[in-house]
């Protein structure tokens, strides 16, 4: 009896370090993860606000104050020293089991991650901008095997080796995706600072520490990884991609936030194939409000076709989903002013059952004639442009309260479509906003 209780204390004792080994693990990828989440939406986010190297820079300062106790990179954390996940150097040991191992703690007894910028855009980099595409095969996606497959999202695969994916693509046209790696690993172990200078980074491999005293198998000396020598490996990437804007909020004054259009437009007279910017001269009726081409013609939207229409309370129309105004506004031209900072336009669609609703939002200016006609009900041209697809502030792509009242259930996946701009839909050109793809 004595000798099973020492057999079970002993087989408990060495379940009960491991949990604690792999819960250090757990708890250092969580940290890494939350970083590498917030970083990637940081990338994303400042995509067409930053110049390349601005905007890798940007990413890197959120992952060192996401370590930073108290927002100082100059002083080194000595009162808390929060990272990501300990540091513990072991050194020496007896036989290929590694016992009785010296155990020191450095100055900075923590990993504070140093996010290498990679201007190069290499696919094994900290940082990779890229294009994204999902991918529901339930394997990682992330896999030597993936470097054989010649097209992903679209285009000629450019990952190689152990970083090549399925469902995300390093570089090329149109990158819609920024990709994240925050690493604890062996894997620059050979180099100063375990960091290849501007591509990538990572920080030494978890120890084991009481799990040194359990029965895992010792390590072959001629073997590329033990964990007994080599330690626990540590990984988190995040993904974020642009998607089309669901939401609009109130503008805001600090920061600045682009005001509403006082006008809603038609996705058939503004959008393109690729979604490429796109002007277009109109008359304005001012009794009504109708907004009408009088330039040439471009399929489907013919010249005297309606472009859109002023609306009484466009505040209304900040959500995906709602009817677009139908009642007549009378707009003077007087009061009609050039606009050249971009403002965001509401664009409607026709849908197949009800009224046109508002399907997604664009950035647009807007320039009246100089003049406007002596006779105040006399109709007066302008000049409408919708600028390119860019990320939007004060946006968002989810409805916390679903659609409104009032959308047939049937409708959603039609609006869906249309706001995503896919199974035919225009591209209309949408303020886009980050989210978090993976």
């Amino acid at each position: 009896m004595l000798v099973q209780i020492a057999l079970f204390a002993f087989a408990m004792s060495a379940m009960l370090s491991l949990i604690i080994d792999i819960g250090y693990a757990h708890v250092t990828q969580a940290q890494m993860q939350n970083a590498a989440d917030a970083a990637a939406i940081e990338g994303i986010r400042q995509r067409d606000v930053l110049a390349d190297g601005a905007r890798r820079a940007a990413v890197k300062t959120v992952v060192g104050w996401t370590f930073d106790d108290n927002f100082d990179p100059t002083d080194g954390d000595a009162d808390y020293q929060f990272g990501a996940g300990p540091i513990i150097d072991l050194t020496e040991g007896a036989t290929s089991l590694h016992g009785m191992q010296t155990s020191s703690i450095r100055d900075v007894h923590v990993y504070k991650p140093d996010l290498q910028p990679n201007p190069g855009n290499a696919p094994e980099g900290d940082m990779v901008s890229g294009r994204f595409c999902y991918n529901a095969d339930p394997l990682p996606s992330e896999s030597v095997a993936y470097e054989l497959q010649d097209t992903v999202c679209g285009q000629p695969q450019r990952g190689a080796g152990a970083y090549a994916r399925n469902d995300f693509n390093p570089g090329g046209a149109n990158p819609n995706a920024f990709l994240v790696r925050l690493r604890r690993s062996n894997e620059y172990r050979d180099l100063e600072g375990q960091t290849d200078p501007d591509v990538g980074s990572s920080g030494p491999s978890l120890p084991l520490t009481f799990g040194k005293a359990t029965t895992i198998h010792g390590d072959d000396p001629a073997s590329n990884y033990s964990v007994r020598r080599d330690g626990l490996t540590v990984r988190a990437t995040a993904i974020a991609e642009t998607r089309p804007a669901l939401h609009l909020g109130v503008p805001q004054v600090n920061p600045a936030t682009p005001a509403l259009t006082p006008f809603v437009l038609s996705g058939a007279c503004v959008g393109n194939a690729n979604g490429a910017p796109v002007a277009i001269t109109v008359v304005v009726n001012p009794a009504n409000g109708l907004i009408t081409r009088s330039g040439p013609a471009t399929p489907p939207c013919a010249t005297g076709a309606v472009v859109g229409r002023f609306a009484a309370n466009v505040a209304t129309l900040r959500t995906v989903g709602v009817p677009a105004p139908v009642a007549p506004v009378p707009v003077p031209c007087q009061a009609v002013n050039s606009v050249a900072a971009p403002r965001y336009s509401p664009i409607s669609s026709p849908m197949t059952v009800g009224p046109d609703r508002v399907v997604g939002f664009a950035r647009v200016t807007w320039t009246r004639t100089p003049n406007c006609p002596p006779n105040p009900t006399a109709p007066f041209a302008a000049t409408i442009a919708r600028l390119a697809p860019a990320v939007g502030t004060n946006a968002t792509a989810m409805l916390p309260a679903g659609f409104a009242a009032g959308v047939p259930p049937a409708l959603i996946t039609e609006l869906l479509d249309r706001n995503l701009g896919r199974n035919g839909a225009v591209n209309y050109g949408p303020v886009l906003v980050p989210v978090l793809a993976r």
